[in-house]
């Protein structure tokens, strides 16, 4: 059964649920992540350089169970038996983030991309639309946001200070 859930934005850099799957060093784990949500994250308003009607908070997640290199496609809420607590003091813990946050850091629609591993399409936000996804920004306001954005600047609006802006598409 497919269903579209909405994530939470947690990187426009991160390309996997584990640091040793990464092909860039940055996962879901990293406690300094871009994003609005993220392990540990306490993000203040203030902290939005790039403004809060740039700047991605939530998007759609296309939700299709199957297996691809040992990642389970599937999206659970916060409180999921499956997402490991966060421990915000030692940094241990926080391998199943993607089940309720995702990353621009990878591919829009990844999963229409076959030759993609299972780790970057477990991050990759989707739609049941044909043409792209909704995405709430951090003001409140929804986007129709097409799969066709450039590249750069749909990484770019997943991030909350790197000066890009939803006019550039």
């Amino acid at each position: 059964m497919t269903i579209c859930e909405s994530r939470c934005v947690a990187s426009s850099t991160a390309d996997s649920d584990d640091p040793g799957t990464s092909a860039k060093g940055r996962s879901m784990e990293n406690k300094d992540l871009e994003g609005l949500f993220f392990c540990c994250s306490r993000v203040r308003m203030a902290e939005i350089g790039d403004g809060t009607s740039n700047t991605f908070m939530i998007g759609e997640s296309k939700s299709e169970t199957f297996s691809q290199d040992g990642n389970q496609m599937d999206f659970w809420y916060i409180g999921s038996p499956q997402i490991d607590p966060c421990n915000c003091q030692t940094g241990a813990g926080a391998t199943e983030q993607s089940e309720f946050c995702g990353s621009t850091g990878v591919p829009y629609n990844a999963r229409a991309i076959p030759a993609l591993s299972g780790y970057i399409k477990e991050l990759s936000f989707s739609s049941l639309h044909a043409n792209g996804g909704q995405f709430v920004l951090a003001d409140g306001s929804v986007r129709f946001v097409p799969y066709n954005i450039n590249a750069a600047t749909y990484q770019g609006l997943g991030s909350r200070g790197e000066g890009e802006s939803l006019t550039d598409f």
